[in-house]
């Protein structure tokens, strides 16, 4: 079963997170009273701004992605169970991700957590962790890519090694 990291953006929040930036200049152009300056310092304030609040709320999230690029899938899937903890507990980080990282992600971080929980443990050969992480996915969002297919397929290799 052929499977793969995804990142669908949302346009919306496209527009939301440079209307961010946009504000930042604004702000700036109320203290400094000058255009040119007002948008570097905007533009640098976003940088900091977007830097800071991507690695402190998704580092758990980062490090997954790391170690997967390393093929290290155990801990991967160990750092994608810390981001789902952690977004579960603050799921107004993730729903307002537009503001609180400039992301501009369409699917919530809950769930990229979960979908790459279950790919590491289906590279890992854990049929049994991957569907659950799958079913917990499907609790959240039905509609997202392929996951009753992933369900069903792991179900039949469950059913045919049992």
């Amino acid at each position: 079963m052929e499977s793969k990291i995804i990142r669908p953006r949302n346009y919306f929040y496209e527009f939301l997170v440079f209307a961010n930036g946009l504000a930042l200049v604004g702000i700036w152009w109320i203290i400094l009273r000058s255009v040119r300056e007002a948008i570097m310092a905007g533009c640098v304030s976003y940088l900091i701004l977007a830097r800071v609040l991507r690695y402190g709320f998704q580092k758990h999230h980062r490090r997954g992605m790391k170690l997967v690029r390393e093929k290290n899938y155990s801990a991967a899937a160990a750092a994608f169970q810390q981001s789902y903890e952690f977004f579960q507990k603050h799921p107004a980080v993730d729903k307002y991700r537009f503001i609180t990282m400039f992301s501009s992600n369409a699917i919530p971080y809950q769930q990229m957590a979960l979908n790459n929980m279950g790919l590491c443990y289906l590279h890992m050969e854990e049929n049994i962790k991957a569907l659950d992480a799958f079913k917990n996915l499907a609790a959240l969002n039905m509609d997202f890519p392929n996951v009753t297919k992933v369900i069903e397929e792991i179900q039949k290799n469950i059913d045919k090694t049992a």
